[in-house]
């Protein structure tokens, strides 16, 4: 039996159920047919028909008590009604109800048929839109379960507490655009008390994805960030691994700094990142802008010859505070589509420079989030903040 073909008819005029079931028949339809109506009811929670037939007119139950019945209970199934020219009126409440179509006495084959084809079609849309609904819910499900797998990895990753320092105080922000970001941040502690690293980067994609590759590239960069000293070695070391790890395709801007506390200094070296600025009291800021290798793993290095990674230094004095930040900062644009820019954020920082770590760095989040009017900013934003205090 093709349920998709199923069609109840009821009518207690047996000389036109005959006549009707016939034809459908003959149609190519199933065919199953009532006299009362209260049988074809019960018949239905057994098996529910694609199309229901049904005379508005009937000795144990009208036809509209029947619609309103089967709309309750099976919404899905179509029902055409079956009207005389004194019932018009109530032909037309059937449709107000929800029946399908109605097709009036004396029956019109060739309109009939055309009624139900519609009806057929209609049913067979509708169950193919259900079907194609119940898999996007699947997959939203799914989308949910690892969105939040990757929440749980990302607060895996980045770092819980400051590096343990009497001369250095620490600041950050880290706000994602969406559900889950692909910035990253990390403190390197090293064997020597006085020696920290600080990475900065934005990893490519979004979602469980990037959070894959933002434990791959944290693994990465600490087993290469504490074996080797050099910033710019390390970029170099850290490129080559992670263009065989990374698919293509992805990759990382970065900022990797260590920082002396003891000899008040700092060494620095950028993958295509955003530069960090330091900012002295009275004084202009300074950039770390200088030298700019590849962004890591955007071109392999067996194919395309190494990057130039290049590492500078900078002698600290007492109260200087570094910034480093991703681009999604500088990026935002205001109601009259003006972007931020280096330069504007350069204005925030003078103005809130004697704010302690954490205040400056929620303080900037803040004016970049009343620049843009709105609290969602469009792109990832990671903001670390150190003050030297030695």
């Amino acid at each position: 039996m093709n349920e998709k073909n199923q069609i109840v008819v009821v009518d207690d005029d047996s000389l036109q159920l005959k006549w009707l079931s016939k034809m459908l028949k003959v149609g190519g339809h199933t065919v199953r047919e009532f006299e009362s109506g209260k049988e074809a009811l019960e018949s239905l929670t057994k098996d529910t028909p694609q199309i229901l037939i049904c005379d508005i007119v009937l000795r144990d139950i009208d036809g509209i008590s029947i619609l309103s019945e089967v709309r309750k209970k099976f919404p899905q199934l179509k029902v055409i009604m079956i009207t005389g020219a004194p019932e018009f009126e109530l032909a037309v409440k059937s449709l107000r109800l929800g029946a399908f179509d109605y097709i009036t006495k004396p029956i019109d084959p060739e309109l009939m048929f055309e009624t139900i084809d519609r009806a057929v079609r209609t049913y067979e849309l509708e169950e193919e839109n259900a079907k194609q609904l119940e898999e996007l819910e699947k997959r939203d499900e799914r989308l949910r379960q690892e969105l939040q797998l990757a929440k749980v990895i990302i607060s895996d990753i980045l770092p819980s507490k400051y590096p343990r320092t009497n001369k250095l105080k620490f600041g950050t922000v880290y706000m994602p655009a969406g559900e889950i970001g692909g910035d990253y941040y990390d403190f390197i502690q090293f064997r020597e008390p006085n020696r920290v690293g600080i990475v900065v980067g934005d990893i490519t994609g979004k979602g469980v994805p990037a959070a894959l590759l933002m434990t791959m590239f944290k693994l990465r960069a600490n087993e290469i960030f504490r074996s080797v000293f050099h910033p710019a070695e390390c970029m170099s070391v850290l490129n080559k691994t992670l263009s065989k790890d990374f698919p293509q395709d992805n990759f990382v801007s970065a900022f990797y700094t260590v920082i002396d506390s003891d000899k008040g200094e700092l060494i620095y070296s950028k993958a295509s990142n955003d530069p960090g600025v330091i900012l002295r009291q009275g004084k202009t800021p300074i950039l770390l802008d200088r030298g700019s290798g590849y962004a890591l793993a955007a071109f392999d290095p067996e194919t395309f010859g190494e990057s130039a990674y290049t590492q500078h230094s900078v002698k600290l004095e007492h109260g200087d505070i570094l910034v480093l930040f991703t681009d999604g900062l500088i990026e935002i644009f205001d109601k009259n589509n003006r972007q931020l820019k280096l330069d504007g954020l350069l204005e925030w920082l003078k103005e809130d420079e004697h704010l302690q770590p954490q205040l400056l760095a929620e303080q900037i989040v803040k004016r970049a989030q009343e620049f843009a009017g709105t609290e969602k900013l469009q792109d990832d934003v990671t903001l670390v903040v150190v003050r030297y205090d030695g």
